[in-house]
């Protein structure tokens, strides 16, 4: 795992970034093992990366963020603390529509107003289509009554 500045992301190359309309950065940590996953969590308050998120703050940029949904409940109280706006990319990627990663994500989205899930990579969840209308409807249901136009909360996509 690479310090931000190591992966080429120092403050001149985000400036371009940003000036060329750039808007966010991906992590996919699903390939991650609990070590590496450790390891990118104790180094979340390092000065690099608190550099790289006040710059993504200043700019409204987001952390779009790809993870096996077992993993998204350590995984999302550590990046509430960043305090950037995170996409959850892939519905957080559950096993089944009861998954308890998937819920940790939904509560996340309706809970934090700078946390927001997309939906995409529907074909690569293998959750069978009767499971996928049942999560979409869940999911836009949960939208509706937390009010999609509330600041952002509730709001599905990005």
């Amino acid at each position: 795992m690479y310090e931000p500045a190591e992966a080429g992301l120092d403050a001149t190359f985000l400036d371009k970034l940003d000036s060329a309309g750039v808007r966010g950065i991906r992590w996919n940590v699903r390939n991650y093992n609990q070590n590496q996953r450790n390891t990118l969590f104790s180094r979340l308050n390092t000065r690099p990366f608190q550099d790289l998120f006040d710059f993504m703050r200043a700019r409204r940029w987001h952390l779009d963020v790809q993870q096996h949904a077992r993993h998204w409940p350590t995984l999302l109280q550590n990046l509430q603390q960043i305090d950037v706006r995170i996409v959850i990319d892939n519905f957080g990627t559950p096993a089944t529509v009861d998954d308890s990663g998937l819920n940790a994500v939904l509560d996340a989205v309706k809970s934090s107003g700078r946390t927001w899930l997309r939906f995409s990579g529907a074909g690569g969840l293998n959750l069978g289509e009767e499971n996928m209308k049942r999560l979409v409807e869940r999911d836009t249901e949960d939208a509706r009554r937390h009010g999609a136009n509330e600041g952002g909360r509730g709001h599905r996509g990005h």
